[in-house]
């Protein structure tokens, strides 16, 4: 079957459900969203896939390096000011999507030092016994400056 009369396929058959799956998606980024802001490593880490891998401004981390990552650092921030801007969800299929978005975090240090960042983030999404689960993150971290800030195009 060639890609066109595949995608024609989905088109037929796949719409059906597919404001479901982008709506259950969106959902999960709101949890997400929610557990940075309350600092819950438990929650945050409770979306990553077992398969889970990122790209992180220019770096692979594997899955054990991400936990690890989120356990020992959650713990020393007094503030996760999380939001999550300009989201769009793309459904592959009836357990699979594709988010992206811009985020925008205010991150407060243990010692008070504030960090404003802001970036574009991809994330592939699969749904792992009726639970959707983050299979691969792409994100870029930046300052906010005078030149750069979330709302750049």
């Amino acid at each position: 079957m060639t890609r066109w009369a595949w995608l024609w396929m989905w088109g037929l058959v796949g719409c059906v459900g597919q404001s479901q799956v982008e709506q259950e998606v969106r959902e999960v980024l709101r949890f997400m969203e929610q557990a940075e802001r309350d600092l819950d490593s438990d929650k945050i880490l409770s979306l990553l896939s077992p398969e889970f891998s990122m790209f992180a401004d220019g770096h692979r981390v594997d899955h054990d390096t991400t936990v690890q990552q989120i356990q020992s650092t959650m713990p020393l921030l007094q503030s996760f000011h999380a939001s999550f801007q300009d989201i769009e969800v793309i459904v592959l299929g009836p357990n699979t999507a594709v988010s992206s978005m811009k985020f925008h975090d205010v991150i407060t240090n243990a010692e008070g030092e504030v960090s404003t960042m802001w970036g574009p983030s991809t994330m592939v999404w699969r749904k792992e016994d009726e639970q959707w689960k983050m299979l691969f993150a792409d994100s870029d971290h930046y300052p906010v400056t005078a030149e750069s800030s979330p709302t750049d195009s």
